[in-house]
C-alpha cells in the first residue's frame, strides 16, 4: 500500500487503484475535504486558496486535479505554479488567503507525489485539523455548489521573484557583505523548484558554483539548467562545450535549452575556450563540465582576475578524495570555489563548504 494519510498531508505513488495510491479520486476525495475544514472555519465566505507545487513529472496532473476540485467546491484559486514550500507558504499570507495547497513530495523518488495542507497563516495543519480532513475525507454525504457558485482562478503568477525579494531583505542577509566575499555555492535541485530559484538567488548574488559527484549522478544536466536559468534571467554566460554534452550544438544551433544569452563554444578545449570567451564574449559567468586538467584550473584563475564567476563540475565521490587529488589543491588554494554541492550515486544531496 502506497497511500500515506496523515496530519501532514496526503502522500503516495501515482497510478493503481484507488484508495491504495494516490489517484485522481484520492485527489479529489482529500482536496474536497480540505476545502470544508477551511469553509467550517470561514461560514459563509468565499474562500481563497493558494496552489503551488515542484517540478516532478506528475506535478501539472495533480495541480489541475487539485485546482478543478477547489473551483468545483466553490474556492477561489490563486495558482502560484512551480514555487518552492516556504514561497507557497509566503503567497497565503501575502495574498490574504484562507489557505494553500502544496503539491510537493520532498525528496521522494519521482512516482510519488502529495498534498500538503496550509491554514490561513501559511502553516501546516495542526493535529486536531489533520485528522478532521482524514475524517471527512471518508464521508460520501457532500453536495457540491451549484454552477453559480463555483470558484473563479483569480489568478496564474509566479511568486519565486517575490520569494528572492523577501530573502534579499531580510535584516540578517547583508547583500553587500556576500558581494564582496564572493562565496562559492552550490544547489541542491532535488526535485526542482530550487533549480529553478537558486540559480536566480546565486546570480543577485554574484556568486559561484561547483557540482561534484560521480558519473551518473545529475551534474551535467544541474549545470544545464543553472546556465539556463542565469542566461534567461539576463546574465552574459559563456559555455564552453567541450564534448558537446551541455549544448549539443548542430551546425552551431544549440539543440538544449541553454538560455537567450548564452554564447557556446564547442568542439574546443577548456582552457581554450574559457580565454576565447575573456577576449571575444565579455562574459558575467563562464561555464565549464568536468575540470580535468591543470591548464583548465589556470585558465579560471586569469578569468577570475577579471571578475568572472563560475559553474562549473568536478569528477569525486567525496569531498575527501577531492582534496587528495592534486589536481584540485590549486582550486582551494584560489578559493576559486569556497563551497560543494556533493551529489551521490544514490541521488543523496549534501552541502558543504570547500576547505
Amino acid at each position: 500500500m502506497t497511500l500515506i494519510k496523515s496530519i501532514s498531508g496526503i502522500r503516495g505513488t501515482i497510478g493503481g487503484p484507488a484508495g491504495e495510491n494516490l489517484t485522481p479520486p484520492d485527489v479529489v476525495k482529500f482536496t474536497t475535504a480540505y476545502v470544508r475544514l477551511i469553509a467550517r472555519r470561514n461560514p459563509g465566505k468565499k474562500l481563497t486558496i493558494v496552489v503551488g507545487r515542484d517540478a516532478r513529472i506528475s506535478g501539472e496532473m495533480v495541480s489541475n486535479l487539485v485546482e478543478g476540485t477547489l473551483l468545483a467546491c466553490g474556492a477561489d484559486v490563486v495558482n502560484v505554479g512551480l514555487c518552492t514550500t516556504p514561497g507557497t507558504e509566503m503567497a497565503v499570507i501575502g495574498k490574504k488567503a484562507d489557505g494553500g495547497i502544496i503539491i510537493t513530495a520532498s525528496h521522494n523518488p519521482r512516482q510519488w507525489n502529495a498534498l500538503k495542507l496550509l491554514n490561513s497563516d501559511g502553516e501546516f495543519l495542526n493535529d486536531a485539523e489533520g485528522k478532521q480532513v482524514l475524517a471527512m475525507s471518508e464521508e460520501e454525504d457532500y453536495d457540491y455548489p451549484a454552477i453559480d457558485a463555483i470558484g473563479h482562478v483569480l489568478s496564474r503568477e509566479d511568486f519565486n521573484d517575490e520569494h528572492i525579494r523577501r530573502v534579499l531583505a531580510l535584516p540578517l542577509v547583508d547583500v553587500e557583505a556576500v558581494r564582496k566575499r564572493r562565496f562559492k555555492v552550490v544547489v541542491d535541485a532535488v526535485n526542482s523548484v530550487g533549480g529553478i530559484v537558486m540559480p536566480e538567488l546565486l546570480r543577485r548574488l554574484d556568486a559561484s558554483t561547483l557540482i561534484l559527484g560521480p558519473p551518473g549522478s545529475g551534474k551535467t544536466t544541474l549545470l544545464r539548467e543553472c546556465v539556463r536559468s542565469l542566461s534567461d534571467g539576463g546574465s552574459r554566460v559563456g559555455l564552453v562545450d567541450e564534448r558537446g554534452e551541455l549544448a549539443a550544438c548542430r551546425l552551431g544551433i544549440p539543440q538544449m535549452d541553454v538560455g537567450a544569452q548564452t554564447d557556446v563554444l564547442t568542439g574546443c578545449g577548456k582552457s581554450e575556450g574559457i580565454y576565447l570567451l575573456l577576449r571575444a564574449m565579455n562574459p558575467q559567468w563562464i561555464a565549464v563540465d568536468e575540470i580535468t586538467a591543470p591548464e583548465d584550473i589556470r585558465a579560471m584563475e586569469e578569468a577570475s582576475y577579471c571578475g568572472v564567476r563560475f559553474l562549473a563540475t568536478a569528477h569525486a565521490f567525496s569531498p575527501d578524495e577531492l582534496r587528495r587529488r592534486p589536481l584540485y589543491r590549486r582550486l582551494r588554494e584560489l578559493e576559486l570555489f569556497q563551497r560543494l554541492l556533493i551529489l551521490s550515486p544514490d541521488k543523496h544531496v549534501t552541502m558543504e563548504r570547500m576547505a
